[in-house]
């Protein structure tokens, strides 16, 4: 047998399930082999729910640390004398709205934009698992993948509203305001749409914890779209009456929300045990075997090959 060997480079993102894989093409010419080994990767193959736990967790993790900094090192300059701006400049409250924490105050606002920035990758792994699981047990339907197509334009269009949010100054107040909105109502549209997404498809009765997951998302979809109209209502009201009780139910509900978001997307962790990524470049070695008869082979095929020519013969003479 001669073999003939060649090396492939390939660079790239792909999901495994091991650190070694093997294919087999065949054809006329011969068999061709790709094998993967763990020597050949020169990259790291890291479980996706690793991934998540950064998108999910980091900010709200983030947001209570910078809540917490403001609390104990800051609390006589930003809490004790803080005052609200716009028709209601000079109230004052003890529970000020998180975007004068992350957005306002130093050092928070410069450890918020670190976090916000390495959480971002992560949040967009989201869009394409959930778009390969959801479209994977997709069925027949337009108005399935009509729902599909909003939840991965929802599920970009958040992050890109807390980013706003992060980035606008707080004393740009109708700027501001538009980005909250567009932070808060698609990341609504994201729980709608992934339970009704989660419910439709094969997914939820596909085992245990993707149905204990379901009624999770469920709960969290009912109760944090109670928290998010309510906000709609209190800051409103406090605008117009100076009411100090809405401006901490306002601020209530803010920090009730980032409970929500890291809740709702650390279910992920759940719903992915196994999947991992692979970052970096893969070396990968391609093996062409070319099949040689042996010689045993060979001579058996011409032995028949020769009796039919002698029964042929035999008949012909009879004939």
């Amino acid at each position: 047998m001669q073999i003939l060997a060649h090396e492939a480079m390939t660079v790239g993102v792909g999901s495994v399930k091991s650190s070694s894989a093997c294919s087999l093409q065949s054809s006329d010419s011969g068999e061709e082999i790709v094998i993967q080994t763990e020597e050949d990767v020169l990259a790291k193959a890291i479980k996706v729910r690793n991934v998540f736990l950064i998108g999910a967790l980091l900010p709200g993790v983030g947001c209570y640390f910078c809540v917490a900094w403001t609390y104990i090192f800051q609390f006589q300059e930003n809490i004790m004398e803080f005052q609200s701006i716009g028709n209601c400049n000079g109230t004052h409250s003890y529970i000020p709205p998180i975007s004068y924490t992350i957005g306002v105050w130093s050092p928070q606002r410069y450890i918020w934009m670190f976090i916000v920035i390495a959480h971002f990758p992560a949040r967009f792994l989201f869009v394409v698992l959930y778009r390969r699981v959801f479209l994977g047990n997709s069925p027949r339907h337009f108005s399935y993948r009509w729902v599909l197509n909003c939840f991965m334009v929802t599920m970009i269009l958040e992050p890109v509203g807390l980013v706003s949010v992060t980035v606008l100054d707080i004393n740009l107040f109708v700027l501001h305001c538009v980005s909250y909105a567009v932070w808060l109502i698609p990341f609504n549209f994201n729980m709608l749409f992934s339970v009704l997404l989660h419910h439709f498809s094969r997914v939820r009765k596909s085992n245990a914890m993707h149905e204990r997951t379901w009624r999770l998302k469920l709960i969290l979809f009912i109760t944090g779209m109670i928290v998010s109209l309510s906000t709609a209502v209190t800051y409103p009201y406090f605008m117009a009456t100076c009411n100090e009780y809405a401006y901490y139910a306002f601020s209530m509900a803010e920090y009730s929300l980032v409970t929500y978001n890291s809740m709702f997307y650390f279910l992920a962790y759940f719903e992915f045990p196994e999947m991992k990524i692979t970052f970096g470049v893969k070396e990968l070695h391609t093996v062409q075997r070319i099949k040689v008869h042996p010689q045993r082979i060979i001579e058996e095929r011409q032995f028949r090959k020769n009796q039919k020519l002698l029964v042929l013969a035999d008949k012909l003479d009879k004939f």
